[in-house]
């Protein structure tokens, strides 16, 4: 019961977020509009101002400075008929020419001494000597809007998701949910951002990089909704998983569902975690885009022989093999699998097991295994065709 109410609580946090970061895109999309209706509200409060203009005209000197304090400047009020006719043109003639005179060129630029330079260039060679303390650039946050509300979009997905699990209608949105991340994350946005590049910025963030931080934000924010929800991102949101599933077309070979794969693959993604994890803190750039295999077929964009390489490999394999990036080198899904592991996280369990193995069967990442849930399981819910009442994510 508490965690249903923690779960709902942040649902709701999710949604603000998604109306808050909407209502600044559209702020940004259309500033004029924006500028309009923030004049028609201030203008009716602006009493200092308009009291101003009550006590005096147009023509006021201190019109600029009155704020209602600065300026207390009244004009009698008239009929309007003898307004041009007091200024006579003796105002003109007041202006005398000795009061041009009296201010001669000469004074002017006289009092003005060498001395004074001197002082100048003095203190400008201070300023140039003493050291220049750098500033930090600052992050645009608006050019990252579409990029949060995207994300709370999703996030909130994965909640709803994760509440009614155990429904059986929820299970028929799962392959058009990973049809229109495809899509959409895939083809239309390039595959960016890029799972891997939360986990590139992540690492360079940690190595003091303190400039990239909005990506790691949402890693992190990926990892406590895990542990909240259960591991619904890799199972039902992930483009780079979704590309992988509808490439797969062997599902009848159980070569790679056995124990002992399975023992081998958390081998060979542990060792792929420790490499990517090395390369990337001594090479302190962004290596991900360069041969990222999912951003080359997403952007049409491969060229030379290790990106032809790299896509016909990740093609080949996820054709004969289910999700191989997914299970033998990923670091996200490494880190949510260690996540999923907490005593305290939300996770697929077999609850009162018969020993049936009706389950094994549908089963592609092959993480059932002996009356258990090995930590790879994404949660797909394809296990549940078995109708096994004992499956639950709790």
């Amino acid at each position: 019961m508490i965690r249903k109410i923690i779960q709902w609580s942040v649902i709701a946090f999710l949604t603000f977020v998604l109306v808050f970061f909407s209502v600044k895109q559209y702020q940004i999309a259309h500033p004029q509009q924006a500028t309009e209706n923030k004049t028609e509200i201030s203008a009716p409060v602006d009493t200092a101002t308009s009291s101003c203009e009550e006590t005096s005209c147009g023509a006021c000197p201190s019109k600029d400075n009155c704020n209602g304090k600065a300026s207390n400047a009244t004009i009698p009020k008239s009929d309007g008929k003898d307004e041009f006719k007091e200024a006579s043109t003796d105002e003109f003639t007041e202006v005398s020419s000795d009061e041009f005179q009296d201010a001669s060129a000469t004074s002017e630029f006289e009092d003005v001494s060498a001395s004074e330079f001197q002082d100048v260039t003095d203190t400008t060679s201070q300023a140039q000597a003493a050291p220049v303390v750098e500033e930090k650039p600052k992050v645009d946050l608006t050019k990252y809007y579409p990029t949060f509300i995207r994300f709370s979009i999703l996030f909130i997905l994965l909640g709803l998701i994760s509440i009614f699990y155990h429904k059986n209608w929820i299970h028929y949105f799962r392959y058009p949910i990973l049809l229109g991340s495809l899509i959409y994350f895939g083809f239309i946005l390039g595959g960016c951002p890029c799972i891997l590049v939360m986990f590139n910025d992540s690492l360079l963030l940690l190595s003091g990089k303190g400039m990239l931080w909005v990506y790691p934000t949402i890693l992190l924010s990926i990892v406590l909704l895990t542990i909240l929800f259960g591991k619904i991102w890799c199972g039902w949101l992930c483009h780079f998983g979704a590309l992988q599933e509808f490439l797969f077309r062997n599902p009848r070979m159980k070569l790679w569902r056995t124990k002992r794969t399975q023992k081998i693959l958390h081998f060979v993604q542990t060792f792929s975690f420790l490499a990517l994890t090395i390369w990337i803190l001594f090479a302190q750039i962004n290596i991900v885009c360069t041969y990222d295999p999912f951003v080359k077929i997403f952007t049409f964009s491969g060229s030379g022989w290790l990106a032809y390489t790299l896509i016909g490999l990740l093609i080949i394999s996820s054709l004969l093999v289910y999700r191989p990036f997914c299970r033998a080198v990923c670091p996200i899904g490494l880190i949510l699998n260690w996540s999923s592991r907490l005593p305290f996280a939300n996770k697929i369990v077999l609850d009162g097991c018969t020993g049936c193995k009706k389950c094994h069967k549908y089963c592609k990442m092959g993480s059932i295994q002996d009356k258990k849930v090995d930590m790879a399981c994404i949660a797909c819910g394809e296990c549940n065709q078995s109708k096994c009442e004992g499956i639950q994510l709790k």
